[in-house]
């Protein structure tokens, strides 16, 4: 009865979070082995925090934003760290939701949609990098092209100046 009751309040209360569990028992002993070494990888061996995003304009108005503009963004991009894309957030990508069809661990060069929902697993730090990337259109942009967009206010004085011209 307790397990039944624990089933009951992970989907309630994270409903990916209980996909992802209902998906991993069907794998075999060495893809769940492979998991755990990626994870211990990127995570260590403290216990990782689990979260989930939903792309859509309110929660995550950066990727929204790039993707109405035609600019791509993937899986690999939410693991790139904003401060230096060239290095990675520790996180994991578990659960990818699209269309209501779940793919369990989705490959990094996924690109994202609106509608995606995704189930990390990572450290404190990585979910707030994440944060960052997700909602800062500029650390956004930065993170998938390289181009670090300036935004003083000599800098917009600057280019509307020129934009004048």
């Amino acid at each position: 009865t307790e397990i039944i009751a624990h089933e009951c309040l992970a989907h309630m209360i994270a409903p990916l979070l209980a996909q992802f569990l209902t998906m991993v028992r069907t794998q075999s002993n060495s893809w769940a082995n492979h998991l755990i070494s990626e994870l211990v990888a990127v995570v260590g061996e403290t216990v990782p925090e689990r979260w989930a995003i939903s792309i859509n304009e309110s929660t995550t108005p950066a990727i929204v934003e790039l993707l109405k503009n035609g600019i791509s963004v993937s899986l690999h991009n939410l693991t790139q760290d904003p401060a230096d894309r060239s290095k990675a957030l520790n996180l994991v990508p578990l659960l990818l939701l699209r269309d209501n069809v779940p793919m369990l661990v989705p490959p990094i060069a996924t690109g994202l949609r609106v509608g995606d929902q995704i189930l990390f697993c990572g450290t404190a730090d990585a979910r707030s990098g994440l944060n960052i990337s997700v909602n800062n259109s500029k650390a956004l942009t930065y993170i998938v092209d390289g181009i670090e967009v300036p935004d003083s206010l000599v800098w917009r004085w600057v280019k509307g100046f020129l934009a004048r011209k």
